[in-house]
Formats: structure tokens, C-alpha cells, sequence
């Protein structure tokens, strides 16, 4: 395994990790001026290309000789990885540059084949093997794990922290690069972005089976809480797009009246449900299906309450989430009580203004009185990528859309309550790695009965 990180400062650092007492199957060359080879079995397998940092709109790069080699200093130490050896290069964008906005290291492959995981609903979009890697794929929507292999062995290659704002290009050369989504405006010093290579003789089944291993154990999330969620365990009764009653009631009755008679039906019939989902149609939005606005349950849906359909059923509830409205009641600019940054237009064709939630104590504030007014058991935030990436806000900061979702995990754990990822990109789930509330995500699209879902061919 090898992790390479880049660091912005004052200057431009690549540092790469070579675990002590690995696989001497496993060489790592570092030239002092940061050109580097990984051979892994004997053969080449990725060969380092240019280092470009962009500063004040301004474009540096080594090939061009605009940055300038500063020094490679040599280390161990360890890590959540374990023991390394390190070798940090560092160098000076001339003429510049206290802060820089993006950074790249290109890898060249020697592999024959590889497997990409990008698109929507958890990397699930594009799934399939390539044996043409100019192929791949990367950017935005694209950027995920992305395992090489040949006969004899497997790499899996992708981002190892910053996972909302790391990026991954197709350059023209054929050459993957690797650094900082290239909208960001501005990186706070001391920011890494971090790309881990992990090698293996046992498939591409084995590969990515230690590479997850590895990010996991690094950032100490535990299977065991994911494993133990109660609504991944059992059976629920779904309300999501597709469902009979999505968007509808029984005729002349309210959706909790219609909740509850599902209840009693599945009763007499002995349908072991055990937990309901409850999607969009329940609370306050703006512009019909659109944005959020207010996240509690509108009288005409439930009369009676949340809290009385929980308690008559005994189904602990799962509750739809999508994106935050600009005329949402929470917002400070609204009369609430919480900081959101408002964009003008960003809905599209949605419609209106979107906002973005950036105060932790306003999901203690959600999450906290959904779990103890009604009985929330899991939160399902759909619709991640589009509010992740119809907001200039979170594709202009290194930091804002992590912080984003590290605040929405910590007001759940604290609440008992987990997190169901849905319209996730790759990056979303890699940054589950750091979420321990994150428990499970989403994995296809809406099911409509006909619409050929899960078919291959």
C-alpha cells in the first residue's frame, strides 16, 4: 500500500508513505525532485508524471519549471495505517503564493484492465470493467475507487482524505491526475489531500476488500454499528417513488389514517414489518416535490401527529430528507435561528433559491427533536449530489461540504439515530469512512415495476 498526500502552505508538498515490514512484493522509488515508480510483483505499475498547483490565478506546474524543488526530506513514523517510511517533497510556485486552489499528481498505469465506480446512488451508475483505461472517467459525478488489474494482481486506487473536495481526471496523455476539485477558491494551509494505492495478489474482490479494510481501520469506524442498525435488519414498509401510497392516500382518508390501516393489514396477514419509511410527501416544501422548508409533518398529513402514528404502530420511523429551500424557516436571513448560506437560482429547474445548512447546532436541532418527538430511527438524506453540487458553496470550499455531513453524522450519533445516504456519489460514500452514523445508502434508483432494474444485459 502507498498513500500520497499533497499538502498547501507556503509551498507545495507531495509526501508518499511506504509501509514499514509489507510485502517486499511491494517497491517504492522517490526521487528527490518527487518523481516516483511502484512495482508491485516485479512488474511497473504506476509511474508518477507532473506536480500543478494553481495559485491566484496563476497555473505552475514542474514540466513547465514553474515550480521550483525546495527540499525532500526522509522519515518514519505511524499513522492509522500503521508504521511508514516517508518522503515529503516540497516546492515553490515562483513569483507566488500564499494560498493555493488546486494540485495534481498524475499516475500512468501499466495494468491491463479496471473496474470504476462513479455515478449516482453509490458508485452504482457505471460499474463494469474496462480493458481501454483511456475509458475512465473522473470529475465531479465520476471521481471514485478505481481498481487496475492484470492476471496476476489488483490496485486499487483512490482518495484517502479530503474525500468530498479530492478530485480524479482523464487527462489527454492518458494519465490520471489526482488533486483538488478546481473550483475551490482557496485551501487553508496545512490541507491535505491524500490518494492511497493498494495492491494485492487475491483479485479485484480481495483488492477492494482490503483497501475498504484499510480505510475503515484508519479512521476507526466500526462494522459492528452498521451491522446492529435495526432498519438494516428488518423488514419495513416503504412509502419512497413507486410505492402504492407515494404522494397518496387511501380515498378519503389521510396518509396517517392510510399508515395505520397498512398496519392492520399487514397484522392479520403476518407481514413482518417492523419499521415504516416515510418519504417527501409528509412535511413543508417550496414549489411541489422541490426544496425542503420545513422538515415537521404538515396537520393535513398526519392530525394526529407523528408521535401517534409511532406509538399506535410501533414502527420507529425512517424519514425523508431532500435539499434545503432558500425560504426555509430554520435560516437566520428567514427569522430562524441557524446560519445557512442562500444561493439565488441554484434549484435550476427545480426552481428558486437553494440553501445550505453551515451551523452544527442546527442538526442537534433536526435530528434531536425528530428523535424525541416522534420517534425517528433513521434519517434519509436524499438528493446528496445535487445539493453537494447545484450550490457554488460547497464546489468552491476544500472544507464546507465534509463539514456538511461531519455535522449532520454528529447530531445523529449523539441522538441514537443513523443515516441513510440516497443519491450519493462515490465521494459521498467514501466519506461515510469518517462517519460512523452512516450505516447504510441507496444503490439503484426509485423502483417502478417493469423498469428493468438490476438487469445486466
Amino acid at each position: 500500500m502507498l498513500l500520497l498526500g499533497l499538502v498547501a502552505g507556503a509551498s507545495a508538498q507531495l509526501a508518499s508513505l511506504k509501509p514499514i515490514g509489507a510485502s517486499q512484493a511491494l517497491d517504492v522509488s522517490v526521487s528527490d525532485d518527487g518523481a516516483f515508480e511502484l512495482r508491485f510483483g516485479g512488474s511497473a505499475w504506476f509511474r508518477g508524471g507532473d506536480v500543478k498547483v494553481r495559485s491566484d490565478g496563476a497555473a505552475y506546474s514542474l514540466a513547465e519549471k514553474t515550480l521550483k524543488h525546495v527540499n525532500t526530506t526522509r522519515t518514519t513514523g505511524a499513522d492509522g495505517f500503521g508504521a511508514y517510511e516517508a518522503t515529503a517533497v516540497s516546492w515553490d510556485a515562483r513569483r507566488v503564493a500564499r494560498r493555493h486552489r488546486a494540485a495534481g499528481r498524475r499516475c500512468a498505469s501499466g495494468a491491463t484492465a479496471a473496474v470504476h465506480w462513479r455515478g449516482d446512488m453509490l458508485g452504482s451508475a457505471a460499474v463494469g470493467n474496462t480493458s481501454n483505461l483511456t475509458d475512465l472517467a473522473g470529475g465531479l459525478e465520476d471521481t471514485g475507487p478505481v481498481c487496475f488489474f492484470d492476471d496476476d494482481a489488483a490496485a486499487v486506487v483512490s482518495a484517502a482524505s479530503s474525500f468530498m473536495s479530492a478530485n480524479h481526471v482523464l487527462g489527454d496523455d492518458g494519465a490520471l491526475t489526482f488533486g483538488l476539485m478546481g473550483r475551490v477558491k482557496a485551501v487553508p494551509a496545512g490541507h491535505v489531500v491524500e490518494t492511497i494505492v493498494h495492491f494485492s495478489k487475491d483479485g479485484v474482490n480481495g483488492a477492494m476488500d482490503a483497501w475498504g479494510a484499510a480505510l475503515l481501520g484508519r479512521y476507526g469506524k466500526d462494522r459492528a454499528v452498521a451491522e446492529a442498525d435495526f432498519t438494516v435488519n428488518y423488514l419495513g414498509y416503504s412509502t419512497d417513488n413507486g410505492a402504492f401510497y407515494y404522494y397518496g392516500s387511501e380515498k378519503n382518508k389521510t396518509m396517517e389514517d392510510t399508515i395505520l390501516d397498512v398496519h392492520a393489514y399487514a397484522e392479520a396477514a403476518g407481514i413482518p414489518y417492523r419499521y415504516v419509511l416515510l418519504d417527501s410527501w409528509w412535511y413543508y416544501g417550496r414549489r411541489t416535490r422541490a426544496a425542503s422548508a420545513n422538515w415537521t409533518a404538515r396537520p393535513d398529513v398526519f392530525p394526529s401527529g407523528m408521535r401517534h402514528v409511532r406509538d399506535a404502530t410501533g414502527w420507529p420511523i425512517v424519514a425523508h430528507n431532500r435539499y434545503w429551500s432558500g425560504e426555509t424557516v430554520y435560516a437566520k436571513q428567514n427569522g430562524g435561528d441557524f446560519d445557512f448560506i442562500i444561493e439565488e437560482g441554484a434549484g435550476g429547474k427545480h426552481g428558486g433559491s437553494w440553501a445550505f445548512p453551515d451551523d452544527p447546532a442546527f442538526w442537534d436541532h433536526l435530528i434531536g427533536t425528530a428523535a424525541d418527538d416522534w420517534g425517528l430511527a433513521t434519517y434519509e438524506q436524499d438528493w446528496l449530489f445535487n445539493e453537494f453540487s447545484a450550490m457554488a458553496a460547497p464546489l468552491e470550499s476544500a472544507t464546507l461540504a465534509r463539514d456538511w455531513l461531519a455535522a449532520m453524522n454528529d447530531a445523529a450519533l449523539r441522538h441514537d439515530v443513523t443515516i441513510q445516504y440516497c443519491m450519493s456519489w462515490s465521494r459521498h460514500m467514501l466519506q461515510s469512512v469518517e462517519l460512523q452514523a452512516v450505516t447504510q445508502a441507496r444503490a439503484s434508483g426509485d423502483y417502478h415495476a417493469g423498469d428493468g432494474q438490476w438487469q445486466t444485459g
